[in-house]
């Protein structure tokens, strides 16, 4: 169905190939449906052999409106679209969009069973201009056999999401001391940080997943367990002593007594995964963890 901000424009490609009168028909029905919350479709290809499909108009819908990790490889080149549109559906990966509907129309003669209706929506990407075509069967064995959740965690399972590739300073193969400033920070990448989009597909659902980290926790091996809402801040020799403006710790007593002579140090980055497709969205948290660890000793004063 064509959405209430659709504008019907032509009726169909095929409608040259129509007697005049009849063309004159169709298109007086076209107009005639502009401006209804849902419009009809102008012709019926169960009737009509020559109806292919309305031509729409999306003005308010260019296909690049958003970048949504979905690319559009038609005819008319390749152009980065969403891969869920909240009118037309899942994209195909091609130069369309599967959305199944409601209805109580039977299978057509000889259709594969059990399966559903689906309106596919073709169009140019660069402008918003396409065909909607009349509803099509897709039997089951073809149609999604995952919920869009699962379908999202498939998608996440592919990324490969690192832990937090620890920095300090001092650098934990050398020692700092009690009462300095301890530096702690990510090296980051689009695997250590984010973000990352990636889409799945299953049959015609499409589910788009962005991850992002959003904190890293750090247990210090003394007792103290922060968390920094942020990669940190890399150290660089001229801050000298100042503590770091985004993510510090500051040791009050040595590591000598600990096991190994050291201080573990343990980062843990929480990501956050959002999804969205199949009509639905949701998000979820995973974790990445390293560690690393820390000498720090006391500043011994000589006195004569």
């Amino acid at each position: 169905m064509v959405s209430g901000r659709s504008t019907v424009s032509i009726v169909t490609r095929w409608a040259g190939r129509l007697p005049l009168l009849m063309v004159g028909a169709v298109v007086a029905t076209a107009f005639v449906v502009v401006g209804s919350a849902r419009p009809a479709y102008a012709c019926d290809p169960v009737t009509d052999p020559y109806c292919e499909g309305v031509e729409i108009v999306q003005p308010g819908h260019p296909g690049g409106r958003d970048e949504g990790g979905c690319t559009s490889s038609g005819p008319y080149g390749s152009v980065s679209v969403p891969c869920q549109d909240p009118d037309r559906g899942s994209h195909d990966g091609g130069n369309c969009y599967v959305r199944r509907i409601d209805t109580d129309r039977p299978p057509p003669p000889g259709a594969q069973t059990p399966g559903g209706w689906y309106v596919r929506s073709c169009y140019n990407p660069e402008n918003g201009v396409g065909v909607e075509y009349m509803p099509e069967w897709i039997p089951d064995a073809q149609a999604p056999t995952m919920t869009p959740e699962q379908l999202a965690r498939r998608a996440l399972a592919a990324l490969r999401l690192l832990p937090p590739d620890i920095q300090l300073a001092p650098d934990p193969s050398g020692s700092g001391l009690v009462g300095l400033p301890v530096w702690m920070w990510t090296t980051v990448t689009p695997n250590t940080w984010g973000p990352l989009t990636t889409s799945d597909s299953d049959g015609p659902l499409v589910v788009t997943l962005t991850v992002q980290a959003v904190s890293i926790t750090w247990d210090m091996g003394d007792g103290t367990v922060l968390t920094c809402r942020n990669p940190g801040t890399p150290y660089e020799p001229r801050y000298g002593h100042q503590p770091s403006p985004t993510c510090g710790h500051t040791y009050t007593a040595p590591s000598l007594s600990r096991p190994g002579g050291v201080y573990p140090v343990t980062a843990t980055t929480t990501w956050r995964a959002s999804w969205s497709g199949g009509g639905q969205s949701g998000a979820f948290t995973v974790l990445r963890q390293a560690s690393t660890s820390v000498r720090i000793g006391e500043l011994q004063v000589v006195t004569e």
